[in-house]
């Protein structure tokens, strides 16, 4: 990859001391996936909040609830910032952050500290989407962005898929307060590492701030028809997509529906979220090479499908880990083709900015999916959820249809 971008160096705002866009890339893929392990390791976790710290369910669930409401935000914000202040240090403080913040959990003795902390945490990880993607996305000429994104989104997945073995195994040999200590200091590592390796080249972005007021610029990207079809498609499409909707019924119906056993159901959820590895990566690389709009379009259609795949196997248990697999790698592909697509119409200065907006409305507006499907459940049962889920991936296919984008990114000759 390096190689590839020797030649336009000069033209890219974002680079590294070593290893070019690769590095990069890498970093901040690294850094995602702990922030993600992060997320994927407190359920283990959750009990002994219950047991040695004797909170009651609504304190966790007020905990939570709490977090995601600040971190929302922020990442607007942050993408605000990220137009001022230097990308890299803004990155990489929130991870060294963030660890520190997990460190602290790790010495709670009830409510009031464990809130802060996690209030702490979520704010250190808020930088994350908005500044972590316009690094990678001006680090990578057009044609090979959708790859570099798509690595990004493998790598935090990977993370989550990981946490179950080794944080289970490490708070059973060394305790819970021991594992979050652990878990912490790789994500306080990469962030240093970010600082430290990272390369800016801040006339890239600086060039038309003088003249583009912060108000003006946001109420640009909302009147811009493409960013703005692209976001409501991203809200719709929700309500059958990663781990607000998908990872949380996709489960229940295995166990509830199907009657799943404990044993077979970790290895049914392992296939499934190895396709949100796989996936991303495949239409990451597809879509440089025949363009966003199709695998984006393709990418819903398969969704649709595998809900409808769900629902028609019934009892045939062979055809469940092809299903699944199938259901992984399109209901965790979407969000690595939209960042993409998002990408390739916004101009360098708006980028932060955009994704920005892309992820506070769509981790705000989204979230509501997760409480009607769950209301569909409790009153037609999973078939009626299931139709919801897939008619969600069409509606969010029409709003895609009118987007113009390019075919396929061209490449700038040297």
């Amino acid at each position: 990859m390096a190689d590839d971008h020797t030649a336009v160096a000069a033209e890219l705002p974002i680079g590294a001391r070593i290893g070019g866009a690769s590095t990069v890339v890498t970093l901040v893929s690294l850094a995602h996936a702990m922030s993600h392990a992060y997320g994927a390791l407190l359920p283990l976790i959750v009990p002994f909040f219950l047991t040695d710290l004797r909170l009651t369910y609504t304190q966790v669930g007020l905990i939570f609830t709490l977090s995601n409401l600040v971190w929302s935000p922020l990442q607007l914000g942050f993408g605000v910032l990220g137009r001022y202040c230097s990308r890299k240090l803004v990155l990489g403080l929130g991870h060294v952050c963030q660890g520190a913040a997990i460190i602290g959990t790790s010495f709670v003795h009830g409510f009031a500290d464990l809130l802060t902390w996690r209030l702490l945490s979520r704010v250190a990880d808020a930088p994350q989407h908005p500044i972590g993607n316009a690094l990678i996305s001006q680090s990578f000429r057009a044609d090979r962005r959708g790859l570099a994104l798509a690595i990004n989104a493998a790598g935090s997945n990977l993370g989550t898929v990981a946490v179950p073995l080794i944080g289970g195994f490490l708070i059973a040999t060394l305790g819970w307060r021991s594992t979050l200590i652990l878990f912490a200091l790789p994500g306080i590592l990469f962030g240093v590492l970010i600082m430290g390796v990272l390369e800016e080249n801040r006339g890239h972005t600086q060039r038309g701030q003088g003249t583009t007021k912060l108000g003006a610029e946001v109420w640009a990207l909302l009147r811009h028809r493409d960013a703005l079809l692209l976001m409501t498609a991203h809200v719709v499409g929700a309500g059958g997509r990663g781990l607000g909707v998908a990872t949380i019924y996709v489960p229940l119906y295995l166990s509830q529906a199907l009657h799943v056993d404990e044993v077979h159901l970790g290895v049914l959820l392992t296939i499934l979220m190895a396709g949100s590895v796989i996936g991303p990566l495949l239409a990451g690389a597809l879509s440089d090479r025949v363009g966003r709009k199709p695998v984006l379009l393709g990418d819903y259609v398969l969704a649709c499908l595998s809900f409808a795949g769900l629902l028609a196997i019934g009892g045939y248990a062979w055809a469940l880990p092809a299903v699944l697999a199938i259901t992984g790698i399109a209901a965790y592909s979407e969000g690595a083709l939209m960042q993409t697509a998002l990408a390739d119409v916004a101009d360098r200065t708006s980028m932060d900015m955009l994704f920005g907006l892309y992820f506070s409305i769509g981790s705000a507006i989204g979230a509501p999916w997760a409480v009607l499907v769950g209301m569909l459940v409790d009153h037609y049962g999973f078939t009626a959820a299931f139709v919801a889920m897939a008619a969600s991936q069409v509606l969010a296919g029409l709003f895609i249809l009118p987007v113009q984008l390019r075919r396929s990114p061209v490449p700038r000759r040297s």
